[in-house]
């Protein structure tokens, strides 16, 4: 899991030859700017990931902030794509 105040995608980037052998990435993330300090935010880690071979597979927690509980930061799993986790795609 990583949970880096923001530095999330960085790490990632610095762990290319290392997302070849992980099969689940957990992070947590930004759903917007905040602060407009041009943090890497939900979409980022999504096209970043998919580039490296994962799919978002699941929402594992969220986190509104507290004065009008606007949603804004998660913890994310993201799947590698050839991962059995992902085999079973069926609705119910």
């Amino acid at each position: 899991k990583l949970d880096l105040e923001s530095h999330e995608l960085t790490a990632l980037r610095g762990a290319t030859r290392l997302l070849l052998s992980v099969e689940v990435v957990l992070t947590e993330l930004s759903i917007f700017d905040f602060e407009g300090c041009g943090r890497p935010i939900f979409a980022d880690y999504v096209a970043f990931l998919q580039r490296a071979g994962f799919d978002l597979y699941d929402i594992a927690a969220l986190s509104p902030r507290t004065r009008d509980l606007r949603l804004r930061q998660a913890d994310v799993i993201f799947v590698r794509r050839d991962s059995q986790l992902l085999a079973d795609n069926r609705w119910a």
